[in-house]
């Protein structure tokens, strides 16, 4: 159990932790000392920095795929550190076709969750819409509640 936990970290720490930070460390300095009234460098720099960090996320993510199946497998019976470096081997040769294979599951799954999501919100919207305006129109437009003149108690509709 904690192998899996400790291999998890370790591969989202690579993958998206190391890039990220490689990337966006330069990206914020460099944001920060450019001109104030330059706005649009600053964030064409961090635009930049940002497209240079997505070869190396996918490279990172092709060489790590399979580190966590292989801390798994009962079979290998590997650690932490040897899972991600069997990982590391075995893909050596064959980066460009799994960064690949990557870009192209992404975009599966970016299309599936969009064609699932996009029928939700426009099916699902106009109904919370709907009862929201149902809600107010009974709030704002009830009767009157009738009060006691001396005690103000609530004595119900008018």
């Amino acid at each position: 159990y904690w192998r899996i936990i400790g291999t998890s970290c370790l591969v989202i720490l690579a993958i998206y932790i190391i890039p990220v930070l490689a990337v966006f460390f330069p990206a914020f300095l460099g944001g920060l000392l450019m001109p104030a009234g330059e706005p649009g460098i600053a964030i064409g720099f961090i635009v930049l920095c940002s497209l240079l960090s997505l070869p190396v996320l996918l490279f990172m993510l092709a060489r790590m795929w399979y580190a966590i199946p292989m801390c798994v497998d009962p079979r290998l019976d590997l650690g932490v550190i040897e899972s991600i470096g069997r990982s590391w081997d075995m893909t050596r040769g064959h980066s460009l076709s799994l960064m690949g294979l990557v870009c192209v599951m992404s975009a599966i799954f970016i299309v599936s969750a969009a064609l699932f999501v996009l029928p939700l919100i426009f099916l699902g919207l106009p109904i919370v819409l709907g009862v929201g305006g149902a809600a107010y129109t009974q709030l704002a437009f009830s009767e009157p509640v009738a009060t006691e003149p001396e005690t103000g108690l609530d004595l119900g509709p008018a």
